[in-house]
């Protein structure tokens, strides 16, 4: 299974909290991992090479002053867990969301903890699916289009030589979606579709703006928006099926650097149109 757990929020008084909330949700989570299963915070913390979650900022109504943001009672509030670890994912389930406290502190500020759900139903950015699912979804359509468009949500931004890289590349993109896909999933790609993109896919409709994320000492710069990718050579049939079940699997994975710090939160969209 692959699960996005969004838990819902309301704050008890107006407060002020620091904007590396990306940061502050991903220690709630870990320590909360480290108290019901320490070896599985150990590994996820450190050990892991692809990490196999990703935590998004704090959703909601806020306005930032003082270099500080400002949260206000009665407001929903909200952040989401994702897993692309079928095992995480039943355990991010049955064990963390179940054991949620009625409150918790964050950063200083109280919140009420209102309920969570994997339903998108109940929020646009909940869901849960599978490799196999997404596999056999594309693969059965009678045809893809040649075209695929991922909106990138929260900052997003790639390492490249040791810099900051804040632009959807397509090679950037897809290769970061692709290995995590064969590093966890049980149907692997394979790795032809790495040359594919980068003599065929480009960038062919955008609307981003430069974002910048937050952390307790430093900031990154990254792009938020949508973008399309298009496929130059659109008789590669399997490879456009890729394309497509990758940008499906954004929505779990996140896109680039920081995804378990609130970077990088993504899903497909319909292409764009203009």
């Amino acid at each position: 299974m692959l699960a996005s757990c969004v838990i819902f929020l309301k704050v008890n008084d107006e407060v002020l909290v620091p904007p590396s909330m990306g940061q502050v949700l991903h220690a709630f989570f870990l320590d909360g991992v480290r108290t019901l299963n320490p070896g599985l915070a150990e590994e996820l913390h450190g050990s892991v090479p692809i990490k196999p979650f990703t935590v998004s900022p704090l959703w909601g109504r806020v306005t930032f002053e003082d270099n500080r943001w400002r949260l206000f009672p009665g407001e929903d509030y909200n952040f989401r867990i994702t897993s692309i670890d079928p095992q995480l994912s039943h355990w991010l389930l049955d064990s963390w969301a179940r054991s949620l406290p009625n409150e918790i502190n964050l950063a200083g500020a109280g919140f009420k903890v209102i309920g969570y759900t994997l339903e998108s139903s109940k929020h646009p950015w909940a869901g849960s699916t599978s490799y196999e699912e997404i596999y056999s979804s594309v693969v059965s359509r009678p045809r893809v289009p040649g075209r695929v468009s991922i909106e990138f949500y929260s900052p997003t931004t790639f390492r490249s030589r040791g810099s900051n890289y804040p632009l959807p590349d397509p090679q950037k993109v897809f290769l970061n979606l692709l290995q995590k896909w064969n590093y966890y999933s049980p149907v692997n790609l394979g790795d032809n579709f790495i040359e594919f993109i980068e003599e065929n896919v480009f960038p062919s409709s955008y609307k981003i703006q430069t974002r910048i994320m937050h952390f307790n000492n430093y900031k990154q710069v990254g792009f938020t928006g949508t973008c399309s990718f298009s496929i130059r050579r659109q008789s590669e049939d399997i490879m456009t099926r890729v394309m497509h079940m990758l940008a499906e699997y954004s929505f779990y994975a996140g896109v680039g650097y920081k995804t378990t710090m609130g970077m990088g939160q993504g899903r497909a969209v319909l292409c764009l149109s203009w």
